[in-house]
């Protein structure tokens, strides 16, 4: 799926009509100088919520996902990455878990 976008423009008619749970996965590639360094991922205008993980470790989220559902779009996330987690790879694996609970879902910015 292109981001930004979302789900009912970017799926083929595939999720037009569709609520609940998507993934986002891309790899990274890191340059040499940044290796071993702490850094940060920024996502923002997520409808509705969001988890991030990079490597499979959750590093950061907005709102909060069901049974207890709560509504984070307006918020943009600022997420740290540890220098462990960049040292040894020359990328990583970014991960997104994206709740939407109605309307358009997906990356809206």
């Amino acid at each position: 799926m292109t981001v930004p976008g979302t789900w009912e423009d970017n799926s083929e008619g595939r999720l037009a009509r569709y609520d609940g749970f998507a993934w986002y996965r891309c790899r990274v590639e890191l340059p040499a100088a940044w290796r071993g360094q702490e850094l940060e991922v920024h996502v923002s205008q997520v409808d509705n919520t969001h988890e991030a993980f990079v490597n499979g470790i959750k590093v950061g989220g907005a709102g909060s996902l069901p049974p207890n559902y709560t509504n984070a779009f307006e918020v943009n996330g600022t997420y740290r990455i540890a220098a462990q987690l960049t040292g040894a790879e020359s990328g990583l694996w970014v991960a997104l878990r994206v709740y939407d609970h109605d309307g358009r879902g997906g990356f809206k910015g």
